[in-house]
């Protein structure tokens, strides 16, 4: 049975068009599915662990910067932060910090440290422990330091907000 638009194309039967282009919309769909996230969440970090670090050693009115792997670090024990001046043991404040080992569980890094017992900073093994969720991100909540020098090693649970 020929229709007048076969006649008109000297009785060639094609296929209809939408027939062709409901195929083509599904094998682009099936093959955007199947392919998995777009190309531009591929690049995103995934989401890391973090320190909050203060910016000075008196943390009245201060938020933390919260980061990973900072090279210079004001550790404040949590509960020390509402204090004008907090005691000497509540702060640390550690610099130079090159770290060895970043992962979700411990954070571990050598930096120098100042001490109330010394006028320069000696040197500081820096090891963080249990991630906890923070003020939006997974931040440390626990440090510890390790100084040189018979310094004995100081746990530290640390303020996050």
């Amino acid at each position: 049975m020929r229709t007048e638009a076969t006649r008109a194309r000297g009785g060639v039967r094609r296929p209809a068009v939408a027939a062709l282009a409901a195929g083509a919309i599904v094998a682009v769909l099936a093959a955007v599915l199947l392919a998995g996230p777009p190309a531009a969440d591929a690049g995103k970090r995934k989401k890391e662990r973090v320190v909050a670090c203060f910016k000075s050693t008196v943390p009245q009115g201060q938020k933390p910067k919260f980061g990973d792997r900072p090279r210079r670090c004001v550790f404040i024990a949590a509960g020390a932060v509402g204090f004008p001046v907090p005691p000497s043991f509540a702060v640390q404040q550690i610099i130079k910090i090159r770290w060895k080992q970043w992962g979700k569980s411990r954070a571990k890094g050598r930096g120098k440290g100042y001490t109330a017992a010394r006028k320069q900073p000696v040197p500081v093994t820096v090891t963080l422990t249990r991630p906890r969720a923070r003020c939006g991100h997974h931040a440390f909540t626990r440090a510890k330091f390790n100084y040189q020098y018979g310094i004995p090693a100081q746990p530290l649970n640390l303020s996050t907000c």
